[in-house]
C-alpha cells in the first residue's frame, strides 16, 4: 500500500471517527445515538484487529470493514436529519 495508500486511508478514518464523534454528542438526547456508538466502536475494534492482524487483508474482514464504515455515515445523516426535524417542527 505504501505511503500514497496509507496517508487517504488515515484521512478517511480520522473524518470518520471525527464525524461520528460530533453526532454522538449533537445527538446525545435521541435513543437511537447508542446504534451509532456501537457502530463506531465496531470500527475502532476492526482497526485495532487489524493493526495486530494481517488477515483484515482478506475480501470477507474486508467487507465488513466497508460496510460498518458506510453504516456509520448513513447513521450519521439520519441521525442529523431526525434532530433537524425536530427543530424545525418543535423550535428545540
Amino acid at each position: 500500500m505504501g505511503l500514497t495508500g496509507i496517508l487517504p486511508l488515515l484521512a478517511l478514518l480520522s473524518f470518520f471517527f471525527w464525524v461520528t464523534s460530533r453526532a454522538v454528542h449533537r445527538n446525545w438526547r435521541n435513543q437511537r445515538v447508542a446504534f451509532l456508538q456501537i457502530v463506531m466502536f465496531g470500527q475502532l475494534a476492526f482497526c485495532i484487529y487489524g493493526t495486530a492482524n494481517l488477515v483484515l487483508e482478506s475480501p470477507f474482514l474486508a467487507s465488513l470493514f466497508w460496510t460498518l464504515m458506510g453504516l456509520g455515515l448513513r447513521m450519521v445523516r439520519m441521525l442529523d436529519f431526525d434532530r433537524s426535524l425536530r427543530e424545525y417542527n418543535y423550535g428545540y
